[in-house]
């Protein structure tokens, strides 16, 4: 009975042995699984900070949206501007045409496209112009049609959009970079972050809402800068027919002011050697000016003062000379008035 109990306590003692063993593992077991539930509640807090910052992205595209909708306001004031001054400069245009038709009526028939009112020997007529147009715009251009207010204005615009558009590049890549990490933080706490994911999910659906928005307005900035560009052709096609109508009133005035229209050419024909010619009516150089008469033909005329012949200086008119032409030639004068 005694070596039996012997037997029995060893046995005992054994089964001691191994419940402490078990307690052991028990315990480490249960530091593991708190290590973990530490390591959990750390990736948790994680993907609470990330949730954080994109919200405060989605603050800035919210920014950032407000900006392009003050562009697209300032797009559509120099819109309106350019409208503005269409209509100033038509109404220009009229009051040009009107004081052309009232200096001198112009033909009946009406020119062709792309003609204008040219004064000739003839008279008025209408004629083509060529006129060359730069391909591109240009700030620094001389050419006469060039309008390098505009282009500045619209080199600054494209700038514009050109800063927008990395802005919104850069905000794209950024909002692409934080989706990727936050899906695949999810897909390694898939169980303890589905409420986070859930809101993950409605967050892209905004910030895809977002993107959509400024789409459109990068669509209808687009279009917008058509209608700019529009606006520019055609101010420069109006300033092109100011710029000719004007040319054309100052011609007429000073063929009004200096009589022209009411002067007749007249032609005298001289003889190798002496002609007595008197000249008619005030005389107005034509082909021939009269200096090169002068030095050209030998010229006399009486000086009823000291009683003797004189070279003249100058052609009086009403006056009578006598001219030694080397050969026979033609001599060309307009006449004014009676």
């Amino acid at each position: 009975a005694d070596t039996t109990m012997q037997g029995d306590i060893a046995t005992l003692q054994t089964k001691a042995t191994n419940l402490e063993g078990a307690d052991t593992a028990m315990k480490t077991s249960i530091d593991g699984l708190a290590d973990a539930d530490t390591t959990m509640q750390g990736d948790i807090a994680t993907l609470k900070t990330k949730a954080t910052d994109l919200a405060a992205a989605d603050t800035a595209m919210q920014g950032d949206i407000a900006a392009l909708q003050t562009a697209d306001t300032t797009l559509q004031n120099s819109i309106d501007s350019l409208n503005t001054a269409q209509g100033t400069m038509e109404g220009n245009i009229a009051t040009l045409q009107e004081t052309v038709d009232g200096i001198i009526g112009v033909p009946s028939e009406s020119g062709e496209a792309g003609q204008v009112l040219t004064k000739t020997e003839d008279g008025l007529e209408w004629q083509t112009i060529n006129v060359t147009v730069d391909e591109e715009l240009d700030a620094d251009s001389e050419n006469s049609v060039q309008n390098k207010a505009v282009t500045a204005a619209v080199n600054e615009l494209k700038e514009t959009d050109e800063n927008l558009d990395s802005d919104i590049s850069a905000l794209s890549g950024n909002l692409d970079l934080q989706t990727k990490q936050l899906k695949d933080a999810d897909d390694a706490q898939k169980n303890a972050t589905s409420a986070l994911q859930q809101a993950n999910e409605s967050t892209q659906d905004t910030l895809e809402s977002h993107l959509s928005a400024i789409e459109k307005l990068q669509t209808e900035n687009v279009t917008q800068q058509n209608a700019i560009a529009e606006l520019q052709t055609e101010n420069q096609a109006l300033r092109s027919d100011v710029n000719e109508l004007k040319q054309t009133v100052k011609e007429l005035k000073e063929i009004l002011e200096s009589g022209a229209m009411d002067q007749k050419v007249v032609t005298l024909t001289l003889e190798a050697g002496w002609n007595l010619v008197a000249m008619p009516g005030k005389l107005v150089p034509y082909n021939d000016t009269e200096k090169a008469i002068l030095e050209k033909i030998e010229i006399w005329t009486f000086d009823k003062t000291e009683k003797i012949y004189v070279h003249p200086y100058e052609l009086d008119s009403l006056a009578s000379y006598w001219m030694r032409a080397p050969e026979e030639c033609t001599i060309h004068f307009s006449v004014q008035g009676k």
